[in-house]
């Protein structure tokens, strides 16, 4: 091997693996440089915040998203495959049917305020009356 295929692995060598940081760096991003990107979706759609029953009465009560899906904690998996995750605005309803269904009285009002696990951090997410109507519940039940 001479001298110029040994600079020549050497430098694809570097290139490889110093490259991704270039966009980190100096905000340069292209084509044939890409950045490092590591565990990308992964807590996507996982919420942070408080779920607030509000009784007819007037009275409160505060419950955690894992309350509502009645977990103790997220599951350990890999790859995070979980099926209550919040990552559009019809989500919430399976998310919340079964605890509507079990604790939810009529004239009850449950909203959310939080965040939610997005592609680049996590966004604000606020909704009123998540709850779904009798006729959302019934076709949970039956699928």
């Amino acid at each position: 091997m001479n001298r110029f295929q040994k600079a020549g692995i050497l430098a694809a060598a570097a290139f490889i693996s110093l490259g991704p940081a270039i966009p980190q760096g100096f905000g340069v991003a292209q084509d044939y440089v890409r950045p490092w990107v590591m565990f990308s979706g992964v807590g996507q759609g996982t919420m942070k915040g408080t779920f607030t029953l509000t009784k007819t009465d007037g009275s409160t009560q505060t419950y955690t998203p894992l309350e509502i899906m009645s977990l103790e904690r997220y599951p350990n998996i890999f790859p995070y495959e979980f099926d209550r995750l919040l990552l559009d605005r019809d989500a919430m309803t399976p998310i919340v049917s079964a605890f509507c269904s079990e604790r939810v009285g009529q004239g009850d009002i449950l909203s959310y305020a939080g965040l939610v696990g997005a592609q680049n951090g996590w966004a604000l997410y606020e909704a009123e009356d998540v709850c779904p109507k009798d006729e959302q519940l019934l076709a949970e039940v039956r699928s």
